[in-house]
């Protein structure tokens, strides 16, 4: 049964379920920790993408793959207080120590 549901992303924080032509609303406020980081996150991808000439879904699976954005989410704290250049480059550091040379 919730395979039927489809979900749409409305709004950042609101999601609307569509069942058979009703629409559900659930709101869904995230704390303001959780929204930094996912910012952060989206921001840094973007950051490490145009810095090694990469679009954003390659920047994204060469970081998953090669273990970026574990170390991203681990030390997305104190990577977002530091110049996007020099964290970009951490990050790099990490992808290449497992493996990932470009």
């Amino acid at each position: 049964m919730y395979a039927e549901f489809r979900k749409v992303l409305a709004r950042s924080t609101v999601y609307t379920l569509q069942y058979w032509g009703c629409f559900v609303q659930n709101e869904m406020v995230l704390d303001e920790e959780t929204s930094s980081e996912m910012n952060f996150v989206h921001f840094i991808i973007l950051e490490f993408g145009e810095a090694y000439k990469m679009n954003k879904q390659k920047a994204y699976l060469y970081l998953r793959k090669y273990g970026g954005l574990d170390f991203i989410y681990k030390h997305w704290w104190a990577l977002h207080t530091d110049n996007p250049y020099y964290a970009v480059r951490d990050i790099f550091d990490v992808c290449q120590k497992n493996g990932g040379h470009l």
